[in-house]
């Protein structure tokens, strides 16, 4: 069997050692004829490296912290600590960035799937909860049916349930049974309310006929007080505003209701017309004046509908504010303030005793117009690019998230057209991630599955192969054998060669039999990342023949140096390549986690059999 150059069993974690290192992250690298940096004069220093920290420490963002970042967030996962979970695959995705190649790829699958399987974990544990609280307020829905005192609370209560989104992932179908439920509780509710609050709507309907009749003279009358006007209005406009509450909960095709209506709108017309006429004017104008001092934010908007909209290949391609609004952004400003302006109605007492009057309401009625000619435009330019969103190929899962951000600030959080496209969205988000985990999840399987099958191949392949574990580079032609790890791309800048380690502390590169490299490249290939970069493939078992040939490698080095610039200590670290001399070897045979192969014996196939 190859000899392990590092301590420990068969397949330890990468050795932290001279020998043997997988990342350069946090030391200064050791080789033979090595002369420690940080001896340099300071500006030299500054001048052969690239700065990587300055007034601190910055870790160098690597594939390794990505990694390690992902298994520390399964491990929160299993232990249910789902922020904590949630923030180490942020880390995880932002060590990435700087993360090249198909390895990069293979690492943000995984980040993806574990995000997902957080998702599904979390809306397990969830469950429970949430189904015990459906049950409750259910139950206080069906027993508080007609009950006008405990029903506004806990159809408030489960509107709020039914719209949560965290309930939705972990109860969705109990959540939908429910609310198709409570539709119908509804409904019984209305019809058993509706003869009590009827009884209330006509006798304050009855008051408000009353009051008017009796305080109607003083509005024509040149010689009546004021303050005999303003307690009429009062007086009134209570009768008023109640029957218009009550009016709401009634059912609207009710002929009692329909009548009740058209007696309280007789009223409230004429009252408003004659009562609130100043009041009416100061309100309109005060509306309109709330609208003017925004109007410098949103001037123009109505030109922009003659401007094209953006592409889903533009969209993907670039960030700023004005695609966030889809080349719209005076029109989605209008329509922010416009939707608030109106929302807030709801809220203001004063326009709700006038909202009836004329110069009142053209001012509303003028916004609602132009909100909707916005929401239209904002829609033309949305619509196209979903519909390509939904289907092209996902690239980059991120934009998909951040067009359903774009699409809810463009048109409102719960607007039906905002709704409708988030899910239209959504299920292509929810359908690349189970496509993704699903392709990952046979990824794993498969990586296993060849993981086992070389264990149990790579015996036959090298046997009877003559080797030495007593390595001596200085004999050429001679067979040896070793355990070791690839790093090339760690302690090694990337060059013209796939494999490169130390030996006894000595560099080696080595050449690789055309058959087995071929293998190689179709297991990477398959498997979606180089051979070795996961910690369960073990290490390199490399049977090679030691040749005359020398090279020479770029080695990474690490430094640190400290020192004053404009009068502050700074501290410095930075990465830098320095040539070694390397001895160049054959490999004839080896085996990494899923792929084995001997020359002239064959190779394992990423379809399970070996052949040459």
């Amino acid at each position: 069997m190859p000899l392990d150059l590092s301590p420990g069993m068969r397949r330890p974690q990468p050795a932290q050692t001279p020998e043997n290192t997988g990342s350069i992250a946090s030391r200064v690298p050791w080789f033979p004829g090595h002369k420690e940096s940080a001896m340099r004069p300071l500006s030299h220093r500054l001048a052969t490296f690239t700065v990587l920290q300055l007034l601190g420490t910055a870790l160098l963002a690597d594939a390794t912290a990505a990694r390690t970042y992902l298994q520390e967030a399964r491990q929160l996962i299993e232990s249910r600590d789902f922020d904590k979970a949630n923030t180490k695959l942020e880390l995880a995705e932002a060590e990435l960035e700087d993360v090249k190649g198909a390895e990069k790829g293979a690492l943000a699958a995984q980040i993806k799937d574990a995000q997902s399987r957080m998702a599904q974990t979390r809306s397990a544990a969830d469950k429970p909860k949430y189904l015990r609280q459906l049950r409750n307020l259910m139950d206080d829905a069906e027993s508080g049916i007609g009950n006008l005192v405990t029903w506004p609370g806990t159809e408030r209560q489960l509107t709020e349930l039914f719209a949560d989104t965290t309930a939705q992932a972990a109860v969705p179908e109990e959540l939908a049974a429910a609310a198709k439920k409570f539709a119908t509780y509804k409904k019984l509710h209305s019809r058993k309310a509706a003869s009590a609050i009827g009884a209330q709507l006509e006798g304050e309907v009855e008051g408000a006929e009353k009051e008017w009749a009796e305080h109607k003279p003083l509005f024509s009358d040149p010689n009546a007080s004021p303050n005999s006007k303003e307690s009429a209005i009062e007086r009134t406009g209570r009768y008023v505003d109640n029957a218009r509450k009550h009016l709401l909960q009634m059912p609207p095709e009710d002929e009692t209701t329909r009548k009740l209506a058209a007696r309280l709108d007789a009223v409230s017309s004429e009252f408003t017309r004659l009562a609130l006429a100043d009041r009416a004017k100061d309100v309109a104008e005060r509306l309109q004046r709330n609208l003017d001092s925004y109007a410098d934010d949103f001037a123009g908007w109505e030109k922009e509908a003659a401007k094209p909209g953006p592409t889903w290949d533009a969209y993907t391609r670039q960030s700023s504010a004005s695609m966030s609004a889809f080349f719209a952004p005076k029109t989605k400003e209008f329509r922010d303030r416009a939707e608030s302006f109106l929302n807030n109605l709801a809220d203001n007492t004063e326009y709700q005793s006038v909202a009836s009057a004329p110069a009142v309401k053209a001012v509303v009625d003028r916004v609602r117009t132009q909100l909707a000619t916005a929401t239209a435009t904002l829609l033309q330019r949305i619509q196209p690019v979903v519909a390509a969103a939904e289907k092209a190929t996902v690239k980059d899962p991120n934009e998909l998230d951040r067009l359903q951000s774009n699409v809810r600030l463009a048109l409102g959080a719960s607007t039906s057209e905002s709704l409708a496209l988030m899910s239209r969205l959504k299920g292509k988000a929810d359908a690349h991630v189970a496509a993704t985990t699903g392709a990952e999840t046979a990824k794993v399987q498969l990586i296993e599955t060849l993981r086992t099958k070389a264990e149990a191949v790579w015996p036959d392949l090298y046997k009877d192969i003559p080797y030495v574990t007593e390595i001596n580079l200085g004999k050429v032609g001679q067979s040896i054998g070793f355990l070791a790890d690839n790093l090339m791309g760690y302690r090694f800048k990337p060059g013209d060669f796939y494999y490169a380690t130390t030996l006894g502390g000595h560099p080696v590169a080595a050449k690789i039999d055309p058959a087995l490299m071929a293998g190689i490249k179709a297991t990477e290939e398959k498997i979606g990342r180089s051979l070795g970069d996961d910690d369960g493939d073990g290490k390199w078992d490399i049977i090679a023949i030691v040749t005359n040939q020398k090279t020479r490698l770029l080695a990474k080095r690490t430094s640190e140096a400290t020192g004053t610039i404009g009068g502050l200590d700074v501290k410095l670290t930075g990465e830098y390549a320095e040539p070694v001399d390397a001895v160049i070897i054959e490999i004839i045979a080896a085996k990494c986690g899923p792929f084995a192969g001997a020359r002239g014996r064959g190779v394992l196939k990423p379809d399970g059999t070996v052949g040459k």
